[in-house]
């Protein structure tokens, strides 16, 4: 173990749950195997599996602030990210971590080596798919002229930088997040990491990509086309969906000027052609 991430304490990590007590374990411990001493607070949105009982009893030193259960993780990293800055006062970087994201040994040091050499920039962690090796999360490059259009970077063998991320594996300095302000909370659960990546590199802040693997997590894919028209509308406007103040919020900060509301409608649009596309494509096979 290096001796220098053990003595350290200018980090922390800051990460949300809900409900599932043995993955925010594994995860916790996971960091506790890479660094003994570890800072951390997680925003729990009123689990009613134990999660933060648990974290008490086997991680006393973790601070955990709890929700009213309806915060996700936009709201929930916010609250754990002003938290983690006001009560560790030597903090320096802040590690954003999803509990579900398995690290690689040796991830932290050689991310916190990286910030070194990029003191001012984000630092960002690929991960892949346990099964199938692919990228899920990490670096993003711009891919055509939507707000939202980014494409996944493949795992590089050198640091590369980056126009936007996904929050799931992050450090990210301190006095970067407040310049900014830090994640803005007010997104339910979507977009808050794009929109924070790209105040960023408004600000003139750069991200790089670390290189190879950092860690292993699944996508969470969300297949909608065997609902119905109604039932996919709801899931577009759920927070795991396209909600319409994220999405407001999001394009009116990042799209283009006069034409942004198009963007903002667009989604739920598309929903509706499609359901009646679906529609009369029956009545045709019924005829």
């Amino acid at each position: 173990m290096p001796k220098y991430i053990q003595e350290r304490d200018d980090f922390a990590f800051i990460l949300t749950t809900f409900n599932r007590c043995s993955t925010t374990l594994r995860c916790l411990s996971q960091v506790e195997s890479q660094v003994p001493n570890f800072l951390a607070v997680v925003a729990d949105d009123n689990s009613e599996d134990g999660t933060p009982e648990y974290i008490h009893e086997y991680f006393p030193s973790v601070r955990v602030v709890q929700t009213g259960g309806d915060c996700f993780w936009a709201a929930g990293m916010k609250l754990a990210q002003d938290l983690a800055l006001e009560i560790f006062p030597e903090l320096s970087l802040v590690f954003f971590l999803n509990d579900d994201v398995v690290l690689k040994p040796e991830t932290v040091q050689r991310m916190l080596d990286l910030s070194g050499r990029y003191p001012d920039s984000v630092i960002v962690g690929s991960v892949i798919d346990p099964q199938t090796s692919f990228v899920t999360y990490g670096g993003l490059r711009k891919n055509g002229l939507h707000p939202l259009a980014f494409e996944l970077i493949d795992t590089v063998s050198l640091p590369t930088e980056v126009e936007a991320f996904h929050g799931n594996l992050l450090l990210i300095p301190k006095e970067v997040l407040l310049r900014v302000g830090g994640i803005d909370g007010s997104f339910q659960h979507a977009y808050a990491d794009f929109d924070l990546a790209l105040r960023l590199q408004k600000i003139g802040v750069k991200a790089y990509l670390l290189p190879g693997v950092a860690g292993y997590c699944s996508a969470n894919p969300h297949d909608t086309s065997n609902l119905s028209l109604i039932a996919r509308f709801r899931f577009s406007l759920s927070p795991k969906g396209r909600p319409f103040k994220s999405q407001y919020r999001y394009m009116k900060r990042h799209g283009p000027p006069i034409i942004w509301f198009l963007f903002v409608i667009s989604p739920y649009l598309r929903v509706l052609l499609e359901g009646v596309k679906s529609a009369l494509g029956l009545r045709r096979r019924k005829n």
